[in-house]
Order: structure tokens, then C-alpha cells, then sequence
């Protein structure tokens, strides 16, 4: 009986403090706030420069596909006027 109402009473006493602790961020607790939220910024703006290279690069090999047909196309226009 005494042991479970020291369990409880430690219970309690975890709670309230952990309940403490939430509601009074110090100093160093809103630093690491700002700092966490400054790491996934910069994660987030990595990213959205990535996507930007990404986008660029298939643009770029789009537009030498298209170039590399244009030339096949003009050197099989040029055989078959030379084969006339």
C-alpha cells in the first residue's frame, strides 16, 4: 500500500514539473528554438535550390535532345539529296 502511494506521488511530482517546465521557456530554451527553426529554414531553402538545379538541368537536356534531333533531321536531309 505504502509503495503504491509513493509511486503515485512520484507520479504526480514528474507531472507538475514537466508541466513547469513548458510554460517557462528561458533564454537558452528560445536560442535553441530560433536555432532549430533557422537549421530546417535553411534545410528547406537547400531543397527548393536543388529542385531549381534539377529543373534547370532537364530544361537543358530537353533543349540538346531537341538540337541533337534538329541535326539528325538536316544530315538525313542532306543524304537523300545527295542520293538523288
Amino acid at each position: 500500500m505504502q509503495t503504491k502511494f509513493l509511486s503515485a506521488a512520484a507520479l504526480t511530482a514528474c507531472l507538475f514539473t514537466l508541466a513547469a517546465c513548458d510554460s517557462n521557456d528561458g533564454p537558452m530554451e528560445k536560442a535553441g528554438e530560433r536555432a532549430d527553426e533557422a537549421y530546417q529554414d535553411a534545410g528547406s531553402a537547400i531543397k527548393d535550390a536543388a529542385e531549381d538545379v534539377q529543373d534547370k538541368a532537364e530544361d537543358v537536356g530537353d533543349s540538346i535532345e531537341d538540337k541533337a534531333e534538329e541535326a539528325g533531321d538536316a544530315i538525313e536531309d542532306k543524304a537523300d539529296e545527295l542520293n538523288q
